[in-house]
């Protein structure tokens, strides 16, 4: 997450907290010219689909998709002729988050 993204308190927080300084100095030394290569999942977890009947007891609560509010998405657009699903589908399944408007093709918001 970019400092920018924070939110006040934690903009504070993260300028006092002196693990940052540590953080950033270890990983600028230790990471300086290598390359990263990240490897996707193959399998993509996902939360039960809802139940259509209420369950009787009362201990038992039913599992809903978090939903994000405007601020958390990002925004992007796919290139010309593929729609937001067609250009950034791989990468949503092979993470957690979802596109709100998955058949647009442009001003894609995902999270």
């Amino acid at each position: 997450m970019r400092y920018d993204e924070l939110l006040g308190f934690w903009k504070w927080m993260y300028r006092v907290n002196p693990f940052t300084y540590v953080v950033e100095g270890t990983m600028t030394n230790e990471m300086h010219g290598l390359t990263i290569e990240v490897r996707l999942p193959s399998a993509r977890l996902s939360l039960p689909p809802p139940r259509s009947s209420r369950p009787s007891s009362a201990l038992t609560r039913s599992v809903t998709r978090p939903q994000c509010t405007p601020r958390e998405l990002r925004v992007f657009n796919p290139p010309a002729e593929q729609t937001c699903a067609e250009w950034a589908g791989a990468f949503i399944d092979a993470s957690t988050g979802y596109l709100t408007n998955p058949t647009a093709t442009s001003a894609c918001e995902c999270a």
